[in-house]
C-alpha cells in the first residue's frame, strides 16, 4: 500500500470514525424508525381433480398455481380495498397516517402523508404478504402488521376474498370455455364445408393438389382445437359441480394468532452492517481524495500543516513541500535560457 495513503488517513482518523459512527447511527436510525411489526401466518391445501391435465410431467403444482392466482389478485385494487374493508385496514391507515419515527416518516410529516390507496397498497404490498410454497401441495401466507388484531384480520379477509374470488375466476373460465368450443365447432364446419365444396367441384384432386392439402390442413387443425377447447370445458364443468373450493382448495392451518415479527432485529443487524460498510467506503474515497490533494501540492496542504493558534508545523510544512511538484521550479529555470536567445 501507499505510505502517502496511510499518512493521509492517520492525520484525518478523527474525521474518518466520525464518519463510520454517523453512518452506522444513521442506518439505525432508519432500522429503529420503523414501526414494529406482528405476524400472522396460515396454510393452504390445494390439489387438482383426478385425471386433470395439470398432472402431467413439467406442469405447475397446485400450490404453485394458487401462488400465482394469489399474487396476480393481490395487484388489484379491487381486491386490495375488499380486504381493506373487511379487515378494518382502512380505518387503520386512515386514522394513522404516519407510522413510526425513523427518516421516511420524517419526510412523511414535512410532504404530508400518501393516500389512502398508496398506505393500503403498501400494507398488502410483497414487503408485509409473503406466500411460500412449503410442498407440492402447501402454500403458506404470511402476514406483517402494525397490530397482533390487525395482523390477524387482514389474514382472514386475505383468505375469505381469495376464495371468494376463486369461485367467480372458476365460473368466469368456464364461461370462457364454452366460447372457445362453440368458436372452435364453428371453425371446424367451416373448414369441412369448405372441404367439401372443393371435392364436390373438383372430384379428380388428388391429396397432392396443393388446395386439397391446405383444406385437410385446415380441418385437422380445427378438430385438435375442438378437441382442446372440449377438454377443458369438461375440466372446468366438473371442478364448479364438484364444488371446487371445497374438493381442492382447503385451509389446513387456520390463521394464527399474531407474534412479534423477527424481521425487525435482522433489519437492524443488516443496517449496522450497511451503515459501517457506507462509511467505511466514505473513508477510502476520502483517503483518496486528500491524497491526491497533497500530492498536488495545494494550499489546502499548507493550511492542514497550520496549528489551532496560526503557528506553522515546522515538519508538516517540509513534508508539503517534498509533496509538492517541482514543475514550477523548473520552468522559472527554463526563462532565463529562453531569454538569452
Amino acid at each position: 500500500m501507499n505510505p502517502q495513503y496511510l499518512e493521509t488517513f492517520r492525520r484525518h482518523k478523527r474525521a474518518f470514525a466520525l464518519i463510520v459512527a454517523v453512518a452506522v447511527l444513521l442506518a439505525a436510525w432508519v432500522s429503529l424508525g420503523n414501526p414494529p411489526l406482528y405476524r400472522s401466518s396460515a396454510s393452504l391445501w390445494s390439489d387438482t381433480p383426478a385425471g386433470s391435465a395439470n398432472q402431467l410431467a413439467g406442469a405447475q403444482t397446485p400450490a404453485s398455481q394458487e401462488q400465482t392466482m394469489f399474487t396476480e389478485l393481490l395487484t388489484t385494487l379491487y381486491f386490495r380495498t375488499s380486504v381493506a374493508k373487511q379487515s378494518s385496514l382502512t380505518t387503520h391507515v386512515d386514522s394513522n397516517p404516519i407510522e413510526g419515527w425513523g427518516p421516511p416518516a420524517l419526510v412523511q410529516r414535512i410532504r404530508g402523508p400518501k393516500s389512502i390507496e398508496d398506505r393500503i397498497a403498501a400494507a398488502l404490498g410483497p414487503k408485509r404478504v409473503r406466500t411460500v410454497i412449503e410442498g407440492p401441495h402447501i402454500l403458506k401466507i404470511d402476514v406483517d402488521a402494525t397490530t397482533p388484531v390487525l395482523a390477524r384480520n387482514m389474514l382472514r379477509a386475505l383468505l375469505d376474498e381469495y376464495r371468494l374470488q376463486r369461485r367467480v375466476l372458476r365460473r368466469n373460465a368456464l364461461a370462457l370455455s364454452e366460447r372457445q368450443v362453440q368458436t372452435a365447432s364453428r371453425a371446424l364446419g367451416e373448414a369441412r364445408t369448405k372441404l367439401a365444396d372443393y371435392l364436390q367441384e373438383h372430384s379428380e384432386a388428388t391429396r397432392t393438389d396443393p388446395r386439397m392439402r391446405v383444406l385437410s390442413d385446415t380441418e385437422r387443425n380445427a378438430m385438435i382445437q375442438l378437441a382442446t377447447a372440449t377438454e377443458r370445458l369438461n375440466q372446468e364443468t366438473t371442478a364448479v359441480l364438484s364444488g371446487s373450493e371445497q374438493a381442492t382448495l382447503r385451509v389446513v392451518d387456520p390463521p394464527q394468532p399474531a407474534i412479534r415479527s423477527s424481521g425487525a432485529r435482522k433489519s437492524l443487524a443488516k443496517g449496522i452492517v450497511g451503515g459501517f460498510f457506507v462509511g467505511c467506503v466514505l473513508c477510502f474515497l476520502g483517503v483518496l481524495g486528500l491524497t491526491k490533494v497533497r500530492q498536488a501540492g495545494t494550499p489546502l496542504e499548507i493550511e492542514h500543516a497550520t496549528s489551532g493558534n496560526g503557528v506553522l508545523d515546522e515538519e508538516a510544512r517540509e513534508a508539503a513541500v517534498k509533496a509538492a511538484p517541482e514543475k514550477p521550479a523548473r520552468a522559472q529555470a527554463r526563462k532565463p535560457a529562453q531569454r538569452r536567445m
